[in-house]
């Protein structure tokens, strides 16, 4: 299940940047879908508040039913004296009401690529083996993982309720067309966030045990959210930490750069039938 293991990590992954993206919303000027939205006529707000915007962008992130987004990971991990690099391009479309989610995702290792798709509803997350047509069901009390709390990431306010104690340190800039959101830090003070964000791979409890072992040396995050509907559009995030357990020790540093697109205008997403 090598290629399970790793989709989900890449399944947290992105929903922990959709959790920062509802709570930070950006918007990204090539967007055609936003483009759409914008021209229909809702004006573009210049020169709000760092305050204004952030409650703005909460009020859009609860409408985001559906959306698509594509992102970038390249992870090095040190563990146990091994070193790994991976790096993976992913698309993922999804809905909340069912709560479905359908994910391609390339992996590049040693100059070969592998492409996985998976779906993902309420119970159970779909594989399918790489060059086949058979499909691996792993349910997700298995994986221990809360299908509430992984679109919880993509559709509430989480990390900018992790974020009120330190929005000393969030700065605000703006654009012609987007306000841009940016966080910097290390140490203990954002152990809690971290924590929330790998919690999308994990039940709260086994992510609230994670802390104590956790270093964080750095971690930044920066998205831009459009004037006019503060929907997000485009991210980047960068993690830096160590973890030293009973079982392993490893050093991680993982950079994320991703968009969105089609947000509420994904009605359906059907499972294969095979997988019925």
């Amino acid at each position: 299940m090598k290629f399970g293991k790793i989709n989900r990590f890449v399944l947290a992954s992105l929903a922990a940047l959709s959790l920062g993206l509802a709570a930070c919303s950006n918007n990204e000027g090539d967007s055609d879908s936003q483009n759409q939205t914008n021209a229909v006529g809702t004006p573009a707000e210049d020169n709000l508040s760092k305050e204004e915007v952030l409650a703005k962008v909460q009020t859009a992130s609860e409408e985001i039913k559906s959306a698509e987004v594509t992102t970038d990971v390249t992870m090095d991990l040190l563990m146990n004296e091994q070193t790994n690099k991976v790096e993976t391009t992913a698309t993922v479309q999804y809905t909340t009401d069912p709560l479905v989610s359908k994910t391609e995702t390339i992996y590049f290792n040693a100059g070969e690529e592998e492409t996985i798709t998976t779906y993902m509803d309420e119970t159970a997350l779909y594989v399918q083996l790489p060059g086949s047509d058979q499909w691996i069901t792993q349910t997700l009390s298995e994986m221990g993982i809360d299908p509430q709390k992984q679109m919880a990431a993509a559709t509430s306010t989480n990390l900018l309720r992790e974020l009120e104690g330190l929005m000393e340190q969030v700065t605000v800039d703006e654009n012609d067309d987007a306000y841009v959101l940016s966080f910097e830090g290390s140490g203990d003070e954002l152990k809690e966030l971290v924590v929330s964000i790998l919690a999308t791979e994990n039940t709260g409890a086994d992510a609230a045990s994670m802390a104590d072992d956790l270093e964080i040396n750095a971690f930044s995050y920066k998205v831009e959210v459009d004037k006019a509907t503060f929907y997000p559009i485009s991210f980047e995030t960068d993690m830096d930490y160590e973890a030293d357990t009973e079982n392993f020790t490893m050093t991680a540093t993982q950079q994320q750069k991703g968009s969105y697109s089609q947000i509420n205008e994904i009605d359906t997403i059907e499972l294969p039938a095979d997988v019925q």
